[in-house]
């Protein structure tokens, strides 16, 4: 069943698979960025604490990145070249940030014949696969967001408001790609900022830096730089 926004209904058929659930993967798209890394961190913490006897782990397709090693949980995740090797079958996969099986596996039949239970949450637009149970607001800053909705009693612990944050950052480009119907974000971060005391500015020099590959390439860019003047147009570079 699909769902378009964080309601009682979605919130029933979500607790009621968790809770059906012995063992629970959690995890999110191919080369995860900041939102994946904050929606997955964010509810594994709120699952390990409502659900401490269940086999509860987050699986990623990619290579760690030192870039989030402060981040709480992030030493948990399991990082492999593709998830499909890692899921158990008879389970359930909670599945953030990504609408299509192909955004988050490239064996998509390895995990349809594990005879999985599936959850998809997330914000971005696009025809979406079958899964068991889908909320996809396309009215969310981030998946991140949709996390923080979901579990509102946990909107007041400061190590989850913590990990949310991340997402919203990462996928608002710190506020400068918000729309028209995205503006709830702004209550969401002032409570976040009032929960955690954080400085957006200290955050975000923990994490927003440039790894060593991206420096060699930015290197390169700049050694190739030319400038130009053309008649007519305004002066410009090209690399």
């Amino acid at each position: 069943m699909t769902h378009n926004k964080v309601e009682s209904n979605f919130l029933e058929q979500f607790k009621n698979l968790i809770e059906s659930s012995k063992q629970i993967y959690i995890t999110s798209h191919l080369s995860p960025d900041d939102d994946a890394i904050s929606s997955t961190l964010a509810l594994y913490h709120v699952l390990i604490s409502k659900y401490p006897k269940k086999q509860i782990k987050i699986i990623l397709s990619g290579k760690k990145d030192d870039r989030y090693q402060n981040f709480q949980h992030y030493a948990a995740v399991e990082f492999a070249t593709d998830i499909s090797g890692l899921i158990q079958s008879n389970s359930l996969l909670i599945m953030l940030d990504g609408n299509q099986y192909q955004r988050f596996t490239n064996r998509q039949q390895d995990l349809v014949d594990k005879n999985l239970h599936t959850i998809c949450i997330d914000h971005h637009q696009g025809q979406i696969d079958e899964f068991d149970l889908v909320l996809s607001d396309t009215s969310s800053s981030s998946t991140a967001e949709l996390i923080y909705l979901i579990n509102q009693e946990y909107q007041s612990n400061p190590d989850f408001a913590y990990l949310i944050l991340l997402g919203i950052l990462g996928d608002t480009g710190t506020f400068n790609y918000i729309t028209s119907q995205q503006t709830r974000v702004f209550d969401i971060v002032k409570n976040i900022i009032n929960t955690t005391g954080i400085d957006i500015q200290t955050y975000k020099s923990q994490y927003n830096n440039i790894s060593r590959r991206v420096f060699k390439v930015l290197k390169q860019y700049i050694k190739n730089t030319r400038f130009h003047s053309v008649a007519a147009w305004p002066k410009f570079s090209t690399s």
